[in-house]
Order: structure tokens, then sequence, then C-alpha cells
């Protein structure tokens, strides 16, 4: 019981450290140098989701000699099987066609970034339905995949929205709601915290060498005016053009490259103007989590 209570006050004034934090006014740069030969693992929802949200900060991962792509792994929770932007390619596909479709474009991203396919990790839940899978049974598994990889440093979807603050005039847009985007967050964030508890599903892989990894720093991505960012990195130049060409590899997600170029410019330069850069500037924004 102490060990828990322990757990518990050490949890607490971290969570109101980082509260503290975020509702500066002043982001801090992300200092990934620090990073030097560390594993990062992104975990979210779908595939795209960590080109939209990182796909400058993977260019500065890789091009600065930070880490190597094979000490960085994503993680997608769903098959991605429901999401069809370009008709002329999947527009009569089944949702399995769509599934297989949408990794074989993951895995040109990966490749572009120099991230080998053996590091890219899919679970079985179809699109639009992970709120409603077996927790248990996705807790059970991200625990073992982070066990198993040991990711030091972890990136995923904002899961504690503020609804209160919803814009009405931008509507559910405004903070990118999908019922898979948020869920995966909270999932993320309790899986992250369970894996260094090494009594919570002891040796459930017997592949897995370790029964308890600590990851060191967590970031759920901001990515909305309404979200407080407490970090963000300047993406400004061929960073921004790296992760434009990257996502333009997502084929069946959009049918005018034009407004996947205008949307990454959108949000780039809303995020760095909501953070502090000079106007023009583009950004990628994250919310500091723990530890």
């Amino acid at each position: 019981m102490l060990y828990y209570l322990i757990c518990f006050i050490c949890i607490y004034y971290a969570l109101a450290y980082n509260q503290i934090n975020s509702n500066s006014n002043t982001p801090m740069e992300l200092n990934y140098t620090a990073w030097q030969d560390k594993r990062i693992m992104f975990m979210y929802a779908h595939i795209d989701d960590m080109e939209m949200s990182s796909g400058g900060l993977f260019s500065y991962l890789i091009k600065q000699n930070i880490t190597i792509g094979s000490n960085i792994y994503l993680t997608i929770l769903t098959n991605s099987n429901k999401g069809c932007g370009n008709p002329d390619i999947c527009g009569n596909s089944t949702t399995d066609e769509i599934a297989e479709i949408r990794q074989s474009e993951q895995e040109n991203v990966a490749s572009i970034y120099g991230i080998p396919g053996c590091n890219i990790l899919y679970l079985p839940y179809d699109d639009c339905m992970l709120k409603y899978s077996n927790s248990e049974e996705i807790n059970k598994q991200l625990i073992t995949i982070i066990r198993d990889k040991q990711p030091h440093v972890m990136f995923t979807w904002e899961g504690c929205l503020q609804w209160d603050e919803l814009i009405p005039s931008v509507g559910w847009g405004d903070l990118d709601y999908h019922p898979d985007h948020q869920i995966s967050g909270s999932l993320t964030l309790d899986a992250t915290w369970g894996s260094h508890l090494d009594r919570l599903y002891p040796n459930p892989d017997p592949n897995v060498s370790v029964s308890a990894w600590k990851v060191e720093e967590l970031y759920y991505w901001s990515y909305s005016s309404v979200i407080s960012p407490t970090h963000y990195v300047d993406i400004t130049g061929q960073a921004s053009i790296t992760k434009t060409e990257a996502f333009l590899e997502m084929y069946s997600q959009y049918q005018d490259p034009n407004s996947i170029i205008d949307l990454i410019v959108y949000v780039g330069h809303a995020l760095g103007e909501q953070v502090g850069l000079p106007s023009g500037s583009m950004a990628e924004a994250y919310t500091y989590v723990l530890w």
C-alpha cells in the first residue's frame, strides 16, 4: 500500500509541475539533441498520424545524426482500414484492401526516413473502433511492446481534451476530433505508466527480456490553438519540405497534392505563431506529460 501511495504522490507532483509549465505563455524549444542514440517511439492511432505530427522532428533526428532509423519505432493502434481520400486508388476497395494499401504507404514513408519496416508495429484493431475494443487487452499489448523495444522517449495524441474550450465557430475540427485519436492517447499514457510495474502483466511474452521499463519522457502532440504546448520544434525550411514529401507518399489519402501541402503549411504556420516564432515560421508543438 505504501508503494502505491508513494507512486501517487510522485505522479501528483509531476502533474502539478507540468500543469504550472503548461500554463506558461513561453513554450520552450524541444531539446531533441539530448536524445543522442536514444530509442524513440511514436504511438498513434492511424497510419499518417506520425507524419503530420512529427515529420519535421523526424527529419532532424535522422539528418542531424541524433539517432539512427533503427532506434525509431512506430506503433499504430489500428489497421487504418476506413480511411480513403482518393476514390481512384481505394474507392472500390474492401476494408482489408485499404489496410494493405495504407500499410504499404506507411512503409514507403518509413524508408524516406531510414526506418526499417520491422520497426513499424501494427495492432489489429479496426479504424474508428478502438474505443469499443478490449482496453485491458490493448493495455497488455502496449506494455509488452514498450518493455520489448525499451523506448526512452515517446509521443502520442492528446488524450485529455478540454471540451469546454472547443471553439464553436470551428467545430469538431478545432480539436481534430476522432474517437481513435483521443483514446489512443489515453491508452498510451496508461501503458507508459504501467510498463514500469514488474507485477503488472509479468512475463506475458517469453521473448521479451525485461519485466519492467520506465520511459523517460512522454509528449502529447499539440495540434490546436486550444491546446497549450510546452515545447516546439522549428521546422521552417528543409524539415518542412521533407515532412511534406513524406506525407505525399500517402496517395490513398488525397486527390489533389496541393490540399496536403496547404494543410501542412497552414498547421505549421498556426503552431509557429502560437509558440511565438517569427511571422512565416513553421513549427511542430508538443505538451510534456512525464516523468
